[in-house]
């Protein structure tokens, strides 16, 4: 049985897979031309959904441990069925702006999304890359998280949430990480319980 932060945190592996492709990606896709051509798309209702700018995003993230094209065309579908009546968010997605969309998405929200995500990992063993202002977002969002559960009255969160990160960068892989079986997986729970320890407020 889970506590309420580890809930909380299970809760932030999804969330933080659509974190990982939508972040700091706004600016690069603002300097795209009005013009610009794109050769990859998925057409949904006659509407034709560019791609790029997602599959660009997720091979700087994420190199070759996901299927790029499949994620982006699978997230898109998603996306265009939860927001096709949105007139403002449907102008994002056929401009290709997948990311601007996750990145306004709540937590709970994003995890609809997920499956995306671990429906297209490559079997492989690379581990997960972060930038140290990814590495702080994901941070702060754990942070966010994590304030109001019982782990932050008996915890500091912020060394928590240090000591996870850490850990996840030198342990686990990319593949590891966003399967669905990991959060029950003797790794994470020694990875939750070292950092449990670590982090008790002392009296």
């Amino acid at each position: 049985m889970y506590t309420n932060y580890q809930q909380q945190t299970i809760v932030l592996f999804f969330s933080i897979v659509l974190l990982l492709s939508a972040c700091l990606s706004g600016a690069k896709g603002a300097k795209k031309s009005k013009n610009v051509r794109y050769s990859h798309y998925v057409t949904i209702d006659s509407i034709a959904f560019p791609l790029d700018k997602c599959m660009s995003n997720n091979v700087e993230k994420f190199g070759e441990a996901i299927n790029n094209e499949a994620y982006c065309r699978c997230v898109t579908q998603k996306l265009y069925t939860t927001f096709k009546s949105d007139s403002n968010q449907l102008k994002q997605l056929t401009q290709g702006n997948v990311h601007l969309i996750i990145a306004d998405l709540d937590a709970i929200t994003r995890q609809k999304y997920a499956s995306c995500f671990t429906n297209n990992l490559n079997n492989t063993s690379a581990p997960i890359k972060l930038s140290s202002s990814l590495e702080e977002h994901i941070r702060n969002n754990m942070l966010e998280e994590l304030e109001n559960t019982s782990l932050a009255r008996t915890n500091n969160v912020a060394l928590y949430c240090d000591c996870f990160i850490n850990n996840i960068k030198s342990q686990v892989s990319s593949h590891e990480l966003f399967d669905e079986a990991f959060s029950t997986s003797p790794k994470y729970l020694q990875i939750d319980s070292l950092c449990t320890a670590t982090s008790i407020i002392e009296k």
